[in-house]
């Protein structure tokens, strides 16, 4: 057995295991180690057991290794028994915690007890459709200036309700709302018109000019704009701007009118911004609730959910303590990188015992919402701290702590060199530390390329991929020539890999490096299953699958499969239009006999297309290589033979498919598309690279966690700052808006944007400094810094700007550039490398294809191909949902649910009136208005309720509302607001609205399932559980309000009960609040014993549709017939029976419509 050497602070981590903790652990300072033994101890030492250890992870592929590590080392102490217990340990990401956790009580969070996970792409689709619906819902409810602002936004409008609607549920929003400011009063122009005369006045006696003649239009404008009532749109403003460019413009005057100007502009933007932000928020809130009900009829769940349900259930005191319980030691790896949510969760679970990793310095998940600020505040506490590297070379860390000392500050702590060196004599002796001057090439090389001067050598630079900045061309060459001079001095091409901040840079250089001889292998953004030719391969499966899909008929044709170019495309795609499809647009040109590319590929898919569901999928790619020449147009392209490696490869993924699965084309392409998602979704280095000879090329987030002989870091002359969102929402829910004007052009700031901008923009330039540290840590022997600027000007760093500004300044601070710059740390030289590239000192050899280096294996890919692991997985027959609404459409009549339930069959026009039916009563629709008072009430401030304003009333619904019912709606809140039940929801525990529920009928968790929702439920003081249900019913005259709640809602009150008990209360009182009768409530109370009841009576009530018998009524009549699709044609009863008068109080009957809460109540007009 060998026994790991720890250096002292690591022991130290290792060993103090009482109590929390934050260990602050630099780049490669041996953590996961750490953790594995700090795991190890607690169990052998401290006698915890293997599953009463919770330790999370950033990433499936870390909990993976992290387990794995543990069991090897738990069998190297001789705790066989310990070691298989790993594998049921808690050992997993924060999101598979989650999971597990909710899956445990899943009805106690609200969830089908058979929920799903969506993937992202899934919930992505959902959720841009839950986005449609809800535009257009929002659009016809708020009018004109709902679909003016719409306009005014355009396509980014999604972006932004989106984006903020995902920031919202990162910071613990399970229902996202924007705060908005309070309006502002309408901005004074008499400052501007005053400030305008003065300036108007000053240019009078300035000779006429262009510049003077703009200045004098601009100040006209002002005049007129300052004139007129009301106050402007702040694009309006712009024509009265006034420019410079002369020097009578440069007056006080004019300076004066500047900042009036500039002023008053603003006040306007914030003077519109209250109503924009009143629309922004209710598409918001709009959008919210249609993507949870989406989610809801899905049972599914997205990553948020997982989290947010996760915290609200342990928020649950019995529930928080339970789970604590169960974890003697919690430890987190990747801390800098959680969220408030994230956060939340550890804390419920916290019982002193949380041991958190981290490096505050190589947090770059702020697009995530990560948050490192939590990191900080933790560090405020017991921190301790690795700071030994043992990844890189000594010299090269002093490089990088002269670089990231000055920009990160006194939190930094440098990285101490842990790595064992040989000496320059190559004895055997070992040493720690040098003591003499550094000997070699220096660890670290700065390339600049100068931007100036490339434009005119654009035709030798070639690459097309390199867009339209020559110098950028230039810099690819100078990289890949240095790294073949790399792999010619013997350095494996395995070695090495190229890091960016951007996949779009990653093309560029690939082809670069390739017309150098180098391999290639691009990981992350274009991994193997999104590699051109593995697509192209699919494309043509999906052909032959389906050819109406144009999207994969396109690539075909592009591809080396026809090599159609742009015009033909367009020509074929104009006949398409035509034609119907594009497909029947080919299928046409291949009828003509001609000889051409076109003609001949659409005869080869109408005849691969009569064998594609027989024939082998090896086969059907192989014919399709061979009959279009595809394997000889990809040979003859650089790095052809790993190009056709791809598509071999793929036909051997195909053909392992169909001997594990079967002959299934749609199947295979399927399984292909979940195996693309889950690599790009895994956002780290697919282990498909791994072990291979090749260059790799990623992207720097890609590379976190892993490490390299050499490391080279390119393209920092990127611009890295993007467009800011135009809705940010500060830390305290304070919006800051970009108005944008109808019609287009440029968006207006307000003040609290630009404030929350530059927040933001600083943040951003933290992390870019944080990503860097990360990008550059990764180099094991040699760093390489590549990027262009325009050395004869030096650009000053700016937020947004490119890396290297700063980059150069931290690394050579007197902008001086010797071959060979020497800087000291500690004591010791640290040496850095500079070389310039230019159009003259770009050698003739870097711009040349090249043979590939004897030494090299034929192709990036590896000799065995990955296995297709076959999973099989039984399909279960989905459970029986049943739902209060099912039940009670169910009683009316058996037959009815069937013909709309079962079958789906729409209604039919109901019938005229008859003779003795009571008139119908203009207004509002019973069922409507109900609607509209449960979403007021949603809203209700329990601690503070008062009935919402007309505007709040009429946002409520699309349809138009008069004054009076307005008036009743606010009437029937304000009556529950006074009511007794909203006093006990107010000094509630816990109170949760529209709280769905879903259980099992029978207590084993078989049988069908019960699902569906309860206005409010909550948890009072002394343990008991109530569930209220707001009604708008009019009681009829001679039937009392428990007589007509027992008779039309009995079984609801059945379930609702039941949903509870089987929750876990011990009681649960359910109580109907009529809200004509508001200080009547009905209760009634149920405990543990009566849940066996309750769930027979339930089964009873549901036996019909369970055994899927559908019974006609006993009282047809033409409340309950009238629109039936049965009605005519299918039903056993005749019209005469169908359309009668309905009795006065048939069972189940709906609502009637009734005077405003707490008045007399008139007379009941049937339902129109």
């Amino acid at each position: 057995m060998s026994t790991p050497k720890f250096t002292a602070e690591q022991r130290a981590a290792i060993e103090a295991r009482k109590g929390s903790s934050l260990l602050a652990a630099n780049a490669g300072s041996g953590k996961t180690a750490v953790m594995v033994e700090r795991i190890a101890a607690a169990i052998r030492e401290d006698d915890v057991p293997v599953n009463a250890i919770l330790a999370l992870t950033f990433t499936e592929k870390a909990a993976g290794e992290l387990a794995e590590r543990l069991r090897r080392r738990l069998t190297d102490l001789g705790e066989a028994e310990h070691a298989r217990a790993v594998d049921g340990a808690w050992i997993g990401t924060i999101h598979g915690f989650c999971a597990r956790l909710l899956r445990s009580q899943p009805l106690a969070a609200g969830l089908d007890p058979r929920f799903e996970v969506m993937e992202e792409t899934a919930a992505e689709r959902l959720a841009n459709a839950a986005y449609d619906t809800a535009l257009e819902s929002w659009g016809r409810t708020h009018g004109a200036e709902a679909i003016d602002l719409a306009a005014s936004y355009g396509p980014n409008l999604r972006d932004l309700i989106r984006g903020t609607y995902s920031t919202l549920r990162a910071r613990g929003q399970a229902r996202p709302r924007v705060q908005i400011p309070p309006q502002t009063a309408a901005p004074d122009a008499s400052a501007l018109a005053a400030a305008g005369e003065a300036a108007t006045r000053d240019l009078a006696p300035a000779k006429d000019g262009v510049r003077i003649a703009a200045a004098r239009t601009a100040l006209e404008e002002c005049a007129r704009i300052t004139a007129q009532d009301g106050v402007p749109w702040p694009g309006e403003l712009n024509v009265a701007e006034l420019k410079g460019g002369a020097k009578a413009l440069q007056s006080d005057a004019c300076e004066a009118y500047r900042e009036v100007w500039a002023a008053y502009r603003s006040a306007c933007a914030e003077y519109h911004s209250h109503t924009a932000l009143t629309l922004i928020d209710a598409l918001l809130h709009r959008y919210g609730r249609t993507f949870e009900q989406a989610k809801q009829e899905r049972a599914a769940v997205d990553f948020e959910d997982l989290e947010l349900r996760a915290r609200d259930l342990l928020e649950n005191a019995e529930t928080r303590e339970r789970w604590a319980e169960r974890f003697s030691l919690i430890m987190i790896d990747e801390f800098q990188d959680t969220n408030a949510v994230q956060l939340e969760i550890l804390e419920h679970l916290e019982r002193d015992n949380l041991f958190a990793v981290g490096d505050e310095f190589q947090s770059i998940y702020r697009f995530r919402h990560a948050d490192v600020g939590i990191f900080r505040r933790r560090a405020e506490g017991v921190v301790r701290r690795l700071n030994v590297n043992f990844r890189s070379r000594e010299e090269l860390l002093d490089v990088l702590n002269t670089t990231f000392r000055p920009e990160f500050g006194e939190r930094f702590s440098p990285l101490r060199a842990g790595r064992q060196e040989p000496p320059a004599d190559d004895g055997p002796t070992l040493r720690l530390f040098a003591v003499d001057p550094p000997s070699g090439d220096p660890p670290v090389e700065l390339l600049i390329t100068d931007t100036p001067g490339w434009d005119e050598h654009e035709a030798k630079l070639g690459l097309a991929g390199g867009g339209d900045q020559p110098w950028r061309r230039g810099e690819a060459r100078a990289i890949a020539h240095r790294l073949r001079q790399e792999t010619e001095a013997g350095r494996r091409a395995g070695d090495i890999v190229v890091l960016v901040r951007a996949t779009s840079s990653l093309r560029l250089l690939e082809e670069a490096l390739e017309e150098q001889g180098l391999p290639t292998y691009v990981v992350g953004g274009r991994g193997y299953w999104s590699q051109e030719q593995v697509r192209d391969g699919l494309a043509w499966l999906r052909v032959l699958a389906n050819p109406h899909d144009e999207e994969a008929l396109l690539t075909v044709l592009s591809s080396p499969f026809c090599g159609a170019d742009t015009d033909e495309l367009v020509a074929l795609t104009e006949d398409g239009r035509r034609r119907g499809s594009l497909w029947a647009a080919l299928r046409a040109r291949g009828e003509t006999r001609d000889g051409d590319r076109i003609s001949a590929l659409a005869r080869l898919i109408v005849k691969e297309r009569d064998h594609a569901e027989r024939a082998p999928l090896e086969v059907l790619l192989e014919r399709a290589i061979v009959a279009t020449g595809y394997d000889l147009a990809t040979l003859s392209r650089p790095g052809g033979d790993r190009r056709l490696a791809n598509l071999r490869k793929l036909m051997r993924l195909a053909g392992e498919y169909e001997r594990a699965e079967g002959r299934d084309l749609r199947g295979f392409l399927a399984d292909a598309q979940a195996r693309d998602l889950a690599e790009a979704r895994e956002g780290e280095a697919a282990l498909e690279s791994e072990g291979l000879d090749a260059i790799r090329l990623m992207t720097i987030h890609r590379a976190k966690g892993l490490e390299f002989p050499v490391v080279c870091v390119a393209d920092l002359g990127r611009q890295s700052g993007g467009r800011r969102a135009a809705l940010l929402v500060g830390e305290d829910r304070t919006a800051g808006l970009r108005l944008a004007p109808l019609g287009g052009g440029d968006t207006i700031p307000t003040a609290a944007w630009e404030r929350l901008a530059a927040e933001d923009a600083n943040a951003e330039a933290e992390e870019e400094r944080r990503l860097f540290y990360v990008a550059f840590t990764r180099a094991r022997e040699l760093l390489i810094l590549s990027g262009g600027t325009d050395t004869s000007k030096w650009p000053a760093p700016r937020n947004g700007g490119p890396p290297i500004d700063w980059i150069v300044r931290a690394l050579t601070p007197s902008l001086q550039l010797p071959a060979v710059l020497e800087r000291t740390w500690d004591g010791r030289i640290a040496r850095l490398k500079i070389q310039v590239n230019t159009p003259e000192t770009l050698l003739d050899e870097a711009l040349v294809s090249r043979p590939r280096t004897q030494h090299q294996e034929p192709t990036a890919l590896p000799s065995v191909p990955a296995k297709v692991t076959p999973e099989f997985v039984r399909g279960r027959p989905a459970p029986q949902r049943l739902s209060y609404s099912q039940l009670s459409d169910y009683a009316k009549c058996g037959y009815r649910f069937y013909l709309k339930r079962v079958l789906n069959l729409p209604n039919i026009q109901p019938p005229p009136p008859v003779e003795g039916e009571p008139e119908t009563v203009s207004g509002i629709d019973p069922l409507l208005r109900g609607s509209i008072v449960h979403e007021a009430l949603e809203e209700l401030d329990f601690d503070a309720p008062c009935a919402p304003a007309d505007d709040a009333v009429r946002a409520l619904t699309d349809a138009e509302l008069t004054d009076e019912e307005v008036a009743e709606i606010q009437a029937f809140v304000e009556a529950f607001a006074r009511s007794p039940l909203c006093g006990r929801l107010t000094r509630a525990a816990r109170v949760t609205r529209e709280a769905g529920f879903h259980f099992t009928l029978d207590q084993d968790g078989s049988g069908p399932l019960v699902r569906g929702f309860v206005d409010v439920y909550a948890e009072e003081p002394d343990g008991a559980h109530l569930v209220v249900d707001y009604k708008t019913d009019h009681v009829p005259e001679g039937t009392t309000p428990e007589a007509y709640v027992e008779r039309n809602y009995e079984t609801q009150r059945l379930v609702y009960a039941l949903a509870a008990l089987r929750a876990g209360a011990p009681r649960v009182e359910v109580a109907y609040c009529l809200l004509e009768r508001p200080d009547e409530p009905l209760t009634v109370t149920y405990d543990a014993h009566d849940a066996p009841d309750i769930a027979a009576r339930i089964r009873e009530l549901a036996h019909g549709i369970l055994t899927h018998a559908y019974p006609v009524t006993d009282t047809p009549h033409r409340e309950l017939c009238g629109t039936c699709p049965g009605r005519t044609k299918l039903c056993s009863y005749t019209s005469e029976e169908t359309l009668r008068l309905p009795p006065a109080l048939w069972p189940g009957g709906p609502g009637r419509r009734t005077s405003p809460a707490g008045t007399s109540p008139v007379a009941a007009p049937p339902r129109r």
